[in-house]
């Protein structure tokens, strides 16, 4: 059974006057913004790593981030081909062992994007339109 799934068995087996409904929709709304996969926000994009000036970039569609150990590279993993291929295409990233999953580069915390030349030292996975959620 899905996360979703389970928050819609608990709303339709409460009592309306339940303060666990309140909690129930959150997650149904935050299922559905997750439905189209994570974004991955990077800024502070500049030429060469440690300089000042900063751009930003964004990556939609991303299931899955994680850093390789003992390698200086992220695996970002796609929700589904157009985004991966979107991505791809704005990145140039080098694809990865797993299907839809591309390597980022990375150097002392910094991503490289060699498509852009950049290198973006702050970077963060959130889900998108989440901030309408908790308002």
């Amino acid at each position: 059974m899905s996360f979703l799934s389970k928050a819609r068995y608990i709303e339709q087996n409460t009592p309306p006057d339940s303060p666990v409904r309140h909690h129930v929709t959150t997650i149904e709304r935050l299922a559905e913004h997750l439905a189209g996969g994570l974004r991955l926000e990077m800024t502070q994009g500049r030429p060469v790593v440690g300089q000042d000036e900063g751009e930003a970039l964004c990556i939609e569609g991303v299931r899955l981030v994680a850093r390789v150990p003992d390698a200086d590279c992220l695996l970002v993993s796609f929700i589904h081909p157009a985004a991966f291929e979107a991505a791809r295409a704005a990145t140039l990233w080098l694809v990865g062992r797993r299907p839809l999953t591309l390597e980022a580069r990375l150097v002392d915390n910094a991503i490289g994007v060699p498509a852009t030349g950049l290198w973006f030292a702050g970077w963060a996975l959130v889900v998108p339109g989440a901030e309408e959620i908790w308002t």
